[in-house]
């Protein structure tokens, strides 16, 4: 599932990519994800194909993997953050949740990004922007109504208000936010 939309005009060299890529896998949110993670590949792609606008997704079989365009990543924080995002996605998908069902891909992009993008924000920001951040990435899939009412659904089951380490605790320590749908 993709993250974020930005603009080609910021994005990074494959050797910035590289270096933010080597620093990312050191960080301690990212490397408590991919620890718990079996099978899943990291793959950068210097140039994304043209009119792509994801910093990167989650792509499942033939072979899961997590694709980082550098040309459309801005620099280390952008990369680190789409990193730790795609890895919660392919922990959710790990653990049974169907990213196709479009309430268990809202509780995903809801707990993606608890713990990425709107990391750090005080209550109640946090849960406006991570509902807000979740209903634009579950529109791409499912269209604007049937998202809204998933991530409304949804919010009170998989957001993740804690921040930090116990956040992190909370992402990959659960059952995830399955739904019974």
């Amino acid at each position: 599932t993709p993250s974020a939309h930005v603009s080609s005009d910021y994005g990074m060299n494959e050797k910035a990519c590289s270096e933010a890529l080597r620093k990312a896998l050191r960080s301690s949110s990212v490397e408590m994800v991919l620890s718990r993670l079996r099978d899943v590949h990291v793959d950068l792609v210097v140039q994304c194909p043209e009119g792509e606008r994801m910093r990167g997704y989650l792509e499942v079989p033939p072979g899961d993997r997590i694709v980082l365009c550098c040309n459309l990543l801005r620099n280390d924080k952008s990369l680190e953050s789409t990193l730790l995002h795609e890895s919660i996605h392919a922990y959710d998908h790990q653990e049974g949740l169907d990213l196709t069902n479009p309430l268990e891909l809202a509780c995903s992009e809801i707990r993606s990004h608890s713990v990425a993008d709107c990391e750090g924000y005080p209550w109640p920001l946090k849960g406006i922007c991570c509902e807000r951040m979740a209903f634009r990435s579950a529109k791409l899939n499912f269209g604007t109504d049937v998202a809204w009412r998933c991530v409304r659904a949804s919010m009170e089951a998989c957001f993740i208000a804690e921040n930090g380490q116990q956040g992190l605790d909370r992402a990959v320590g659960r059952d995830c936010g399955k739904t019974d749908s």
